[in-house]
């Protein structure tokens, strides 16, 4: 019950809840069907993708092939390229699947072999995607450790794992800043979660004898390198084995090729001589689990004019929920105007 002067009082009450898992068979939800996933704008001269890629910005591509691999009609949605932005594409190919483009599209001596162009059309919701990964990033940072490390003095990481299903690794940043080789030590089965801190990295590069990655048994398409912090991320003279999600990162090609699906927030190649193979990650990685929880809805019941013409205001609440919300007073539970605590119920 709250005594008050006049009637005119607002409440909020709100309950947020992480996003849902898309419908997908990759963790990495709708991005797990293209080998390159940009958030923003895409530069890509020279190489190509074997499998479909998407940018949710512009793209620059020059002498650039997509889809090279995927099978006729291009991925599963039947798409070889989505582009959000505009599209200036100069010599080069589109192999299988449509070409959809939300912005202007400028083909130059460009062509889509098999599939067409869709124009304007963004069938992929980027922001969501994006939202989504990040949430699965920040999840994977925080699982708990099962895998060891030891870094060699002249550079070598070696990696330790004895699950048959599942590793994860925690690399600190000063030792990945030393790093300057790799080597697996894990079963053949297991899927590995090697989550990298720091927020600007190169991959180790590879001059000669360094710069090498020995799989030793381990599977490059259960292997995921999870930059969760990088802002910053570049591969020099490298063919990296297995996926990389650096949802935060602007990712840099000076040149090399990544072995598996790359999702950056935007991509840069001005070099001619990088690639992205499609080694798509496999399935039942870890993903956070989805919140059906439903918004509780607050009530003004009545309101009593009193004796000494004040007014109170009685208030409920509908939870539409099987069990209790704890809900502090705060941003998501307040009265407004001030004070926002006015007896507020915290378990609803």
């Amino acid at each position: 019950m709250l005594k008050i002067n006049r009637i005119f009082l607002s409440v909020t009450l709100i309950l947020l809840f992480v996003s849902s898992v898309f419908a997908s068979d990759s963790p990495f939800g709708i991005a797990g069907k293209y080998n390159l996933f940009v958030f923003n704008n895409l530069i890509h001269y020279g190489g190509d993708s074997e499998g479909a890629i998407a940018a949710g910005g512009d793209a620059d591509l020059k002498s650039y092939g997509a889809g090279t691999d995927l099978h006729n009609g291009g991925n599963d949605d039947g798409y070889g390229m989505v582009i959000g932005g505009n599209l200036t594409f100069q010599n080069g190919q589109s192999y299988h699947g449509d070409v959809h483009v939300g912005g202007t599209a400028t083909l130059t001596s460009a062509t889509i072999l098999d599939g067409q162009l869709v124009n304007p059309s963004s069938p992929v919701d980027f922001s969501a995607e994006e939202s989504y990964l990040l949430n699965l990033s920040a999840y994977w940072k925080n699982l708990t450790p099962n895998g060891t490390y030891t870094l060699q003095p002249w550079g070598r990481l070696e990696l330790y794992g004895s699950s048959k299903k599942l590793n994860i690794f925690y690399i600190d940043a000063a030792t990945w800043q030393s790093t300057k080789e790799i080597a697996f030590h894990v079963k053949k089965s297991s899927r590995n979660i090697i989550n990298i801190a720091g927020t600007s990295d190169v991959l180790p590069d590879a001059h000669g004898y360094f710069g090498s990655t020995f799989l030793n048994g381990a599977k490059k398409k259960k292997i995921v390198w999870n930059f969760f912090e990088s802002t910053s991320l570049t591969i020099k003279n490298n063919s990296w084995q297995g996926s990389i999600l650096a949802p935060k990162a602007d990712f840099t090609y000076a040149s090399g090729n990544i072995e598996g699906n790359l999702i950056v927030k935007s991509c840069t190649m001005t070099n001619y001589s990088g690639e992205v193979h499609d080694y798509p990650l496999d399935d039942d990685f870890p993903v956070p689990e989805e919140d059906t929880t439903e918004n509780v809805i607050p009530l003004l019941e009545c309101v009593v004019k009193n004796s000494d013409d004040t007014y109170t205001a009685h208030f409920g609440y509908n939870n539409p929920n099987d069990e209790a919300i704890e809900i502090p007073v705060g941003s998501e539970n307040y009265f407004s105007p001030q004070p926002q605590d006015r007896r507020s119920d915290y378990y609803i």
